[in-house]
């Protein structure tokens, strides 16, 4: 079970998810297969990782004792991932192996992936858009207009919750270089300083220029003090992918393997995320196809529709955020005039002199700022007291 809650904090730890020996197994068969894809030449088995020397990111088959400790995992992890996820249908979209071997550099701190929010403030609509909704140079058309917004204010509110899985395949002591993270930096403000740092008065400093954001400066401009994740054998640390964290530098004599499983849920995909996944496992795991059969299939399917599941789950997200953002529904006593909703069949106040037009214009609550998804609060007869009592 985690330590703590990792949805307010942006990560958790979580111990004893697999075996010693199934993790001692694990190690065994990544070393094997990082040496037979380098002698081989074989790139496509290897992902991007941050300061790639002597540090490796293999590509992963779900097979033999990866599926064992991916089993392991799952089983253990079960009650996390349906909190952080709210839905069996969130999609495997990485599975992999970093390796640091002694001498590996200290990674950049950064997050996985940018937050939708941050993505949202920096676009320049045009020109991200243009070109993709064929606009010429000229004024948009309404309807391309309204795909831009649509677009945009996806990316703020609509973008999909990824969290990862780094698991521990052996000890890990602070002399190899264990993953750091910094607690409730997966929000805005975090994200604006971070990207401020590679930010000059001439625009984006490019990436071969760049100074490499380090642990001690991202302690000062985070104003938090880094946790490092040493780990036993088969423990995990997992973090939402626009928490800020980093691998450290391997000054032990030692390698450190960590196995990566990474998930993603319904809506909009994040921006910036390696996807480490072999292309014939794209779209091919969910939450709900574990524990695997010793053939590498998922279990018999439970009864359910998961892309129903998604709909529902962004559905409430939407009805959350509109709750959010709508106006307030003021006290009774201060209703001059109400008009009802043609959408929800709910009475919501308004101004005496705009009441017999808005019921002749089919007004909806969304009109005036308020929310369907929000209650009337007050009961029709209440309301018709009150205004026969004038």
């Amino acid at each position: 079970m985690a330590e703590h809650d990792a949805v307010v904090e942006g990560y958790g730890v979580a111990r004893n998810v697999a075996t010693r020996e199934a993790c001692e197994e694990l190690k065994k068969y990544i070393h094997v297969e990082t040496k037979r894809a380098k002698d081989a030449e074989d790139s496509a088995r290897f992902g991007k990782v941050r300061e790639p020397e002597n540090r490796y990111d293999l590509l992963l088959e779900m097979e033999g004792p990866v599926k064992d400790v991916v089993n392991s995992v799952m089983a253990s992890m079960a009650v996390e991932l349906r909190s952080v996820f709210q839905n069996p249908g969130a999609r495997l979209i990485e599975l992999a192996a970093i390796t640091s071997y002694p001498g590996a550099e200290s990674q950049p701190v950064h997050a996985d992936s940018v937050h939708g929010v941050l993505r949202f403030l920096q676009a320049d609509a045009s020109a991200m858009l243009g070109g993709m909704l064929g606009a010429s140079g000229g004024l948009w058309e309404d309807e391309e207009q309204e795909a831009c917004d649509a677009v945009l204010q996806a990316s703020a509110t609509d973008t999909a919750p990824m969290w990862t899985m780094l698991v521990a395949l052996q000890d890990i002591d602070e002399s190899m270089g264990p993953t750091h993270v910094w607690p409730g930096t997966a929000n805005v403000d975090h994200h604006s300083r971070c990207y401020s740092h590679y930010v000059s008065p001439m625009g984006l400093v490019p990436h071969d220029q760049r100074e490499k954001l380090s642990v001690e400066l991202a302690d000062e401009m985070f104003e938090i003090q880094h946790k490092k994740m040493t780990l036993s054998a088969g423990d995990l640390v997992y973090y939402d992918s626009r928490t800020m964290h980093c691998g450290g530098a391997n000054k032990s004599d030692k390698s450190r393997s960590v196995l990566v499983l990474t998930f993603v849920g319904a809506g909009m995909m994040p921006e910036g995320s390696t996807y480490d996944l072999l292309p014939h496992l794209i779209n091919k795991y969910r939450l709900s196809s574990f524990p695997l059969l010793e053939d590498g299939s998922s279990r018999p399917k439970l009864d359910v529709d998961v892309a129903q599941e998604e709909a529902a789950d962004k559905q409430r997200r939407q009805e959350d955020e509109e709750k959010r953002r709508a106006k307030p529904i003021p006290p009774l006593n201060e209703w001059m005039a109400c008009v009802q909703c043609t959408k929800c069949s709910k009475w919501r106040p308004c101004d005496p002199t705009s009441a017999d037009m808005l019921t002749r214009d089919m007004w909806k609550c969304a009109d005036s700022g308020f929310s369907c998804f929000n209650p009337q609060l007050y009961s029709v007869a209440e309301i018709d007291a009150y205004f026969l009592e004038d």
